[in-house]
């Protein structure tokens, strides 16, 4: 295979096709370099979209960012050549949801620890890069134990290493409350977030704005609750409002002041509801509704609590359900013997709506076959509990049912 410096053709002009060899060009191309894992140390390979130069002062990268993925000496074997063939793959068959926001990837292969990257066009878009790290994340399997780092181009320029901030962070960093992709300062004392428990104010009333620095709203507001269990006290008395938001600015200001649920004393609940919406079963938006029940097992509990619970608080306030109207809020429980994450909805006799949510919450989280999802009513559960109460609709179905419903 020829290599042109000045311009490069297409690989295709030197190749020969026949009815009965129709070989890929990405195939023939990587059969004929060496892996990434054979290359010295100090080398990179770049593959950008056609027309985009693999440098941040590119006019498609100038206001861009980068995931970057480490990977570790001791994985490197198993990692690195396996990580990129997928994300080779991935990109050039558009295989993400937001494709055209990615210029290109990367791979940096040090002595220290390697590092992919995958460039995008534009570090504010928030939304679309967080959507990204989740496909990224589930493409290469990458446990929650690793950090995926994101961060804009012009930082990384000026600073570097233990220098460079990110923009974002998956999973967040703990006690660093400048890993929001927003990086924002409050108004209060000591940038501390006021809670309002009577009449939750909007967190974006604390918050410094700036003509260049504008937020992004969201098409609804929404308003976060606390409870922490006492059996001296009544339940609504233990139930406290936090405070609300309506911006995505706003989401993060208030996520990364909080601790996530797997740090919270066992008996606590956090609520996240749509502004208007109590979160008790006998509010008139809850009445007639139900909720689907995603039980998180004590020994995956490191894994999944967090991951769950952020996952659907994207999904929820991103109104990235296709019946999103339909949904009330989401409560995460967090008990000794298990703990419980549920989507709570309008109407329980609406099953073709539920069971299609049921279906999308089973592979936004990639829940298995093996572990089954319930839908319960929230009259029935009100009166019943434990094995008492029988499950509206089931995924997979239960056995012995000739059907999803009841």
């Amino acid at each position: 295979m020829e290599i042109l410096e000045a311009t490069p053709k297409m690989v295709e002009e030197q190749m020969e096709f026949t009815d009965e060899k129709q070989s890929h060009p990405l195939q023939r191309i990587y059969n004929h370099i060496l892996p990434p894992s054979r290359l010295d140390f100090g080398s990179d390979y770049y593959v950008f979209r056609k027309g985009i130069k693999p440098m941040w002062e590119d006019d498609n990268n100038a206001k861009g960012g980068r995931w970057l993925i480490s990977v570790d000496r001791t994985k490197r074997s198993a990692r690195l050549d396996a990580f990129w063939i997928e994300l080779l793959v991935a990109l050039i068959g558009e295989q993400f949801e937001d494709s055209e926001h990615i210029c290109g990837i990367v791979v940096n292969c040090r002595h220290k620890g390697d590092k992919i990257s995958v460039w995008t066009r534009d570090a504010e878009k928030d939304d679309i890069n967080l959507r990204l790290r989740m496909q990224l994340k589930k493409l290469l399997d990458i446990p929650d134990s690793e950090q995926l780092l994101y961060v804009v181009h012009k930082v990384a320029a000026v600073r570097s290493g233990s220098m460079m901030k990110p923009h974002l962070s998956i999973p967040r960093q703990l006690g660093n409350e400048s890993s929001s992709q927003m990086d924002f300062v409050l108004k209060t004392p000591n940038n501390k977030m006021e809670i309002f428990e009577e009449t939750p104010k909007m967190v974006e009333e604390q918050m410094e704005f700036t003509a260049e620095k504008q937020p992004h709203p969201l098409q609804k507001s929404f308003t976060m609750w606390y409870l922490r269990g006492d059996r001296t006290r009544e339940w609504l008395d233990c139930l406290k409002q936090l405070i609300a938001f309506k911006t995505v600015e706003g989401f993060w200001a208030i996520y990364n002041r909080i601790l996530p649920p797997s740090r919270l004393d066992f008996g606590s609940d956090y609520y996240v509801f749509r502004k208007g919406i109590k979160p008790m079963w006998e509010d008139e938006n809850n009445e007639a509704g139900g909720r689907w029940i995603i039980s998180v097992d004590r020994t995956k509990r490191s894994v999944r609590l967090d991951a769950f619970w952020i996952e659907l608080l994207i999904a929820l306030i991103g109104e990235q359900f296709e019946d999103s109207e339909h949904i009330c809020g989401i409560v995460v429980n967090c008990r000794h013997k298990g703990d419980k994450i549920s989507v709570w909805t309008r109407d329980a006799e609406k099953d073709d709506i539920n069971l299609r949510l049921g279906m999308q919450l089973k592979k936004l989280l990639d829940i298995p076959d093996s572990e089954q999802l319930l839908y319960v009513v929230h009259k029935v559960a009100a009166v019943r509990s434990g094995s008492m109460m029988k499950p509206h609709l089931s995924i997979p179905r239960q056995r012995g049912s000739d059907s999803f419903l009841e």
